[in-house]
């Protein structure tokens, strides 16, 4: 005796599980990065600003300025390297978030650009 009854569903049925299934995994969690976007940003345009002064610097001088004026950003915001690393790799792998703060922070910049020519 044979007690297996198949379960005959509609065919609706299948794709409805189906799309849920899409759905469910298709949904995507907000990213959760160690820096905040709001702090990242002005953090940031300070380390760009940095970046553009250590260019004027000899060689010799700069490893260790980098060093100090990476210390003092860090600080200043309430941050530490490894936590501005960790935000950095998390914010590469999202393009759309990468591009969405590298405009602001090009947009900070270049608004303290115009107020310095005048």
């Amino acid at each position: 005796m044979n007690t297996y009854l198949p379960l005959h569903r509609p065919p609706s049925f299948y794709w409805l599980i189906i799309v849920l299934l899409i759905g469910l995994f298709s949904c995507e969690e907000e990213l959760e990065l160690p820096i905040e976007e709001d702090k990242l940003i002005p953090m940031m345009v300070d380390i760009h600003i940095a970046e553009v002064a250590l260019q004027q610097m000899g060689q010799g001088v700069r490893d260790s300025m980098t060093n100090m004026y990476l210390g003092q950003i860090f600080e200043m915001h309430g941050s530490n390297k490894e936590d501005y690393r960790k935000t950095i790799d998390l914010v590469r792998r999202e393009p759309e978030l990468l591009q969405r703060i590298y405009a602001e922070v090009y947009r900070i910049i270049e608004g303290m650009e115009e107020v310095e020519q005048k």
